[in-house]
């Protein structure tokens, strides 16, 4: 299959090339080059995403995977109402040049963030979504705007909401990575408070295969939940980490510091009976495997 990745020079798009089948074709259609690691497997169409996507962009593609989306921080800020119609313009222009195309095969990236406090734990795809931010707000907005075309103009759009993601190459600022960072220095990892709070991860290999399973359900439609259906406290996965990169280091905590202790969590059936998918990779695999590649050893 030839497959459009737009938004495709990031992390979630360098993954899906890295994993692909010897049958795909990849074409990443973005502001920037893709990574020098996987250039050469990959043909380049630079676009800006802000603008209108061209016919000539998404020449003799099968299928669509819309990954690009601007990720403000978490925290409230001024501009962040701009990244919030800026994910939705990015979402929209590429939405109406497949549509042009007749392109109807369509993946997009949404995000367990499209959940928020006013949501039951675990999520679950038929509860209306609420979430906390504006990049969970403009994430709902591309679904149904991808749930519009779908009913209206015939695209298939699986829109896949994925858990909180593990992997090497993603962002250093994030809890988990930082956990990473540190363990293969050998040096302790920090616990805030007493590390009640949990999150659901999945693996990035994980989601890759997750995007080709949802590619190969051509007509689907609709949302689905991607994780593995299990929480970890902050304080369980300080002592995964630990023991999948085998620091000596124990955990260490520091009660006086503030403590996320928001629980998230979903039901990932939907995924299982709509799309034939089921997460591989559980946490501590997962670990043991990004330990590999951060090493720079041959993972299995």
């Amino acid at each position: 299959m030839r497959i459009a990745l737009i938004g495709g020079s990031g992390f979630i798009g360098g993954w899906l090339v890295r994993c692909g089948r010897p049958e795909d074709r990849f074409i990443i259609v973005d502001r920037v080059a893709p990574p020098n690691d996987i250039a050469g497997r990959v043909e380049f169409r630079p676009a800006d995403l802000l603008g209108r996507v061209s016919d000539e962009e998404l020449a003799g593609v099968e299928g669509v995977v819309l990954l690009a989306a601007r990720r403000p921080p978490a925290r409230w800020y001024p501009e962040a109402a701009e990244d919030y119609l800026a994910n939705i313009r990015i979402a929209a222009n590429a939405l109406e040049a497949c549509r042009r195309r007749d392109i109807t095969n369509v993946v997009f990236t949404s995000t367990i963030s499209v959940y928020g406090r006013g949501n039951r734990v675990p999520f679950d795809e038929a509860e209306p979504a609420r979430p906390n931010g504006y990049y969970g707000l403009s994430k709902v907005a591309v679904e149904q705007l991808a749930d519009c075309l779908s009913r209206e103009q015939g695209l298939a759009v699986k829109c896949l909401r994925l858990a909180h993601l593990v992997g090497a190459g993603e962002r250093e600022s994030f809890m988990l990575m930082r956990f990473a960072r540190r363990a293969m220095n050998r040096e302790p990892l920090l616990v805030y408070g007493r590390g009640e709070g949990r999150r659901e991860y999945v693996y990035v290999k994980d989601v890759a295969d997750a995007v080709f399973t949802a590619l190969a359900a051509r007509d689907a439609a609709g949302v689905y939940n991607i994780g593995t259906g299990v929480s970890t406290s902050h304080r369980e996965l300080a002592e995964a980490v630990t023991r999948a990169f085998d620091s000596p280091e124990p955990v260490r905590f520091a009660p006086d510091k503030p403590e996320d202790t928001t629980v998230d969590g979903m039901n990932v059936t939907r995924a299982a009976t709509g799309l034939n998918w089921r997460s591989c990779w559980p946490l501590a695999r997962a670990l043991t495997d990004m330990r590999e590649i951060m090493s720079g050893a041959e993972p299995e």
